[in-house]
């Protein structure tokens, strides 16, 4: 005796089996995660000047606290390019006062050994406990 066919081709338990895989595959997968936006800059930077002079980098700068709470033991970090992009170097430096409270300026002027290969450089930002912080105007900057 022959099995039953359904019109599709399919014996009916298959095809219930294969309708049952189905849902449950649109039952239990995962839905899709939303990404949320990025957390707004905690940090502006409003001036930046940077120049070589006998044999250092000398950056001078102004930023402002754009967060809702002081930033504790905030560091700017320079990460210096090559003209194709390349970072050859890590340069990080403390702000004062500290803590910076919320809609507060600071200035900082920082001098380091010339990389001469440097022509410019981002700025990232990171507080004490280690969490990064979003700055505004973050660059590339390059240096005169």
């Amino acid at each position: 005796m022959e099995p039953v066919r359904t019109p599709g081709g399919h014996p009916p338990r298959r095809r219930a089996a294969l309708w049952l895989a189905a849902l449950a595959t649109l039952c239990f997968a995962e839905p899709q995660k939303r990404k949320s936006p990025p957390p707004p800059p905690a940090v502006q930077i409003l001036q930046l000047a940077a120049h070589r002079s006998e044999g250092l980098v000398t950056i001078d700068g102004r930023l402002r606290s754009l967060a809702a709470r002081p930033l504790e033991g905030l560091e700017l970090v320079l990460e210096f390019e090559t003209t194709d992009g390349k970072v050859i170097t890590r340069q990080r430096g403390a702000i004062e006062p500290d803590p910076l409270p919320p809609g507060e300026e600071a200035e900082f002027r920082w001098q380091m050994r010339d990389h001469v290969r440097a022509v410019s450089f981002r700025i990232h930002a990171v507080e004490r406990a280690g969490r990064e912080v979003i700055v505004r105007n973050a660059g590339p900057h390059y240096i005169e």
